[in-house]
């Protein structure tokens, strides 16, 4: 759900002056970028085995130093859990205008449940 969030926002970023839609943007892909980061480290690491571990790789010092750099800006849970309130906000204000729910790749919640 919070890949399609980012891309539709991307899509509009350039001209969107609301600084809520930006902080969104910001939260979001700062905690994707950062998971995906740590998960790329982390498979360069155990790919090269033992040689992962050694200095001159520098794998493990970049690890280090990214573990420390994921959490500027934010636990990564905290800034997802905003993403999701700003979210069910958006879906809640569609929804007492008796409106569709659209435009952030969520259109399916507007389907009733199976």
């Amino acid at each position: 759900v919070c890949y399609e969030f980012c891309s539709k926002l991307l899509e509009n970023a350039v001209c969107e002056e609301d600084t809520s839609v930006k902080l969104n943007y910001s939260c979001c892909f700062k905690a994707i970028f950062t998971w995906n980061n740590m998960k790329i480290l982390q498979e360069c690491r155990e790919a090269c085995g033992g040689q992962g571990l050694k200095t001159e790789n520098r794998i493990g010092h970049l690890k280090g130093e990214y573990d420390v750099q994921s959490t500027f800006e934010g636990d990564n849970n905290i800034l997802m859990q905003q993403v999701s309130k700003a979210l069910l906000a958006e879906y809640v204000a569609a929804q007492k205008k008796n409106k569709a729910f659209k435009g952030l790749g969520l259109e399916h919640m507007n389907k009733p449940c199976p």
